[in-house]
């Protein structure tokens, strides 16, 4: 059995992923089915707000693992709650179902890959 665990490539595979998920989405929505202007041109700008957070996730930045957590939570709340709405079709959908399993496995492998939290050396009175 492993002893050390190397979260960076398990972090880079995802990102990989993110990056041609992002760049099929762009080629999709600008170049194959372009029709003019519509809600459906910023799903390439969500594609690369995910990827842009879970980029700096793999380089170690916990905050940004806070902030892809809260963009999974933002899309699912978008996709379940207002799922007959034309711009939640949109935001509600970008990497849903699988950004869940994505957010599964950074909290798993959260305290293994960033290692201990920075802590304030505050004294208590």
């Amino acid at each position: 059995m492993m002893k050390h665990l190397n979260t960076s490539l398990i972090f880079l595979l995802i990102l990989i992923f993110h990056v041609l998920a992002g760049t099929y989405s762009f080629y999709e929505h600008y170049f194959v089915d372009y029709d003019g202007s519509s809600i459906y041109m910023w799903k390439p700008i969500c594609y690369l707000a995910f990827t842009l957070a879970w980029f700096m996730a793999y380089r170690k930045k916990y905050i940004w693992g806070f902030v892809y957590i809260g963009l999974v939570m933002t899309e699912f709340l978008f996709y379940a709650v207002f799922r007959d709405e034309v711009w939640a079709a949109t935001f509600g959908q970008v990497l849903f179902p699988i950004d869940l399993v994505f957010t599964a496995v950074l909290l798993l492998l959260f305290k293994t890959h960033f290692g201990f939290l920075p802590r304030s050396n505050k004294v208590q009175d």
